[in-house]
């Protein structure tokens, strides 16, 4: 490793002066780039590679994992975005450098003030030095940003000089948000015409709930609200996304909403005989085609279509809702948690032993196992704990509680809107079986769909106008931050910030 590092500053040193400064542009850019693809390109194909193992089918594995390769590299995709995106941002920053830099008017301005504040801050107590530190006085003088710093915090005499400093190194944070924020609106323009049809949203919907977390958790850093922020967050979003799943499944997107979907294992029926009830199509008591819109759905588990029929039961009986498997909502949420973990511990468990092979050092330790095997059983359980959770919160709408607690409430009523209402709510507390950092990671994935289903995501001009201009300053927002401090910025964009931005 030695003989590599001697080797590249060797190199850079017998590097000419202009490549140098090409490489120095170049560089970010290209290191955005890679990120973003590794981004996009990484969870694809492990999800084509666990597909490809759970249907023993490794015939279309490779030509399916060039696709996706290749397709990430258009034009139109993240990884683009990500390198036109820090290529302007360098250009501009260089720009506004050359032109307020060490060589500018205001550069010189500042180091003036600075200057003439550390030697009055440092001939008031003239008379208390000896002979030597006046010499140190002197030498101290002429490196005046150090004296600044120093002379702020130990003399009474000059408390205006650390706000000074404080004020110029906020101030220098100006032009890195103008650069981003300028270079975010070039890049972006040509990135929702590449994207006509199927839309930026998505993306920036993501940014823009990164800038708000970020400037949120500094606002409340140290407050002790910041512990519920995450559950909070995530309690909210899950029950936007699942109250859409259930009568708005067009505002999510395709692959997401039929993972819920699998993830769920509802029949399709419940659901539209749910989507009646909500619009009126399906009333109780009341014959009509929506009346029998479960038949099929009987027959299947080998029941009589009659206790399926909405215009004989009033309600329907939760035995038909829980697929006929038990007659006790309990012992129904219990079922629905077994086959969510299940389902679950098949994806995460494949994750964490990549993880594990990829990460280990030497020889595995057996505490390491352990704990790639206990972090698959918490999100397995998460999983399975928040399918379970928004099947019983059906129940306890529709029978367990809300009737009991209003008798004359015609039943009609809760199975139109507050079933799905009090499931969709009641999942969002699964989020307390993961860690705090788990939290915090689910609050920030599930952000951005529950934002994407109150928006329309039907493109109009002046929506794309709003649309560039919410990245723009998100964007330029956690660049800020980030190059102030990397840690500011949570999650895996904050990680992704800093690895751009390091030297």
């Amino acid at each position: 490793m030695r003989s590599i590092a001697r080797a590249s500053l060797l190199l850079h040193l017998l590097m000419p002066k202009r490549l140098r400064t090409i490489l120095r542009f170049v560089k970010p850019s290209l290191r955005a780039y890679v990120l973003a693809y590794l981004y996009i390109v990484v969870p694809k194909i492990v999800a084509i590679v666990a597909q490809s193992a759970r249907k023993h089918e490794y015939d279309q594995l490779l030509p399916r994992v060039i696709a996706v390769m290749r397709r990430a590299l258009g034009r139109d995709k993240f990884p683009a975005l990500a390198g036109r995106l820090l290529l302007f941002m360098n250009v501009m920053e260089a720009a506004h450098s050359q032109a307020f830099g060490n060589n500018g008017l205001a550069s010189r301005y500042g180091k003036l003030k600075i200057a003439n504040s550390a030697y009055a801050n440092s001939t008031l107590d003239s008379s208390r030095l000896t002979a030597t530190t006046r010499e140190t006085a002197k030498h101290a003088i002429s490196n005046t940003s150090k004296v600044a710093k120093s002379r702020a915090a130990k003399s009474p005499l000059a408390p205006g000089l650390h706000n000074l400093q404080t004020s110029a190194r906020s101030s220098s944070s100006w032009p890195v948000f103008a650069a981003a924020l300028a270079a975010s609106l070039c890049a972006m323009r040509p990135y929702q015409k590449a994207r006509a049809g199927r839309g930026s949203l998505d993306l920036t919907l993501l940014v823009a709930t990164r800038a708000a977390d970020t400037l949120l958790a500094r606002a409340l850093r140290g407050c002790k609200a910041a512990s519920v922020a995450d559950p909070a967050l995530f309690a909210a979003s899950s029950f936007f996304i699942m109250y859409a799943w259930f009568y708005h499944p067009e505002r999510l997107p395709h692959s997401y909403r039929s993972w819920i979907t699998r993830a769920a294992d509802m029949d399709i029926e419940l659901l539209t005989l749910l989507r009646h009830m909500r619009t009126g199509r399906a009333v109780y008591g009341r014959e009509g085609p929506e009346a029998h819109v479960l038949d099929d759905y009987c027959r299947r588990y080998g029941q009589d279509p009659v206790r399926g029929s909405t215009a004989k039961n009033v309600p329907v009986d939760c035995e038909v809702v829980h697929a006929f498997r038990t007659r006790s909502c309990e012992v129904h949420a219990l079922y629905r948690f077994w086959r969510g973990f299940v389902f679950a511990l098949k994806l995460y468990g494949g994750i964490n032993a990549v993880m594990f092979v990829a990460t280990m050092r030497r020889r595995p330790t057996w505490r390491a196992l352990m704990r790639a095997a206990s972090s698959a059983v918490r999100s397995s359980c998460f999983l399975g704990s928040f399918i379970a959770l928004c099947w019983y919160g059906v129940c306890l709408a529709r029978r367990r509680v809300l009737p009991k607690l209003f008798p004359n409430v015609h039943p009609q009523y809760w199975d139109r809107t507050p079933c799905v209402m009090s499931g969709s709510l009641l999942c969002g507390l699964s989020c307390l079986v993961e860690t705090p950092t788990r939290r915090r990671e689910l609050a920030l994935f599930v952000a951005p769909r529950a934002l994407g289903t109150l928006v329309s995501p039907e493109p109009t001009p002046a929506s794309l106008r709003t649309e560039r201009l919410i990245f723009a300053v998100s964007m330029a927002a956690l660049v800020t931050c980030s190059r102030r401090d990397p840690d500011s910025v949570r999650g895996f964009f904050g990680r992704g910030l800093a690895a751009v931005f390091a030297r």
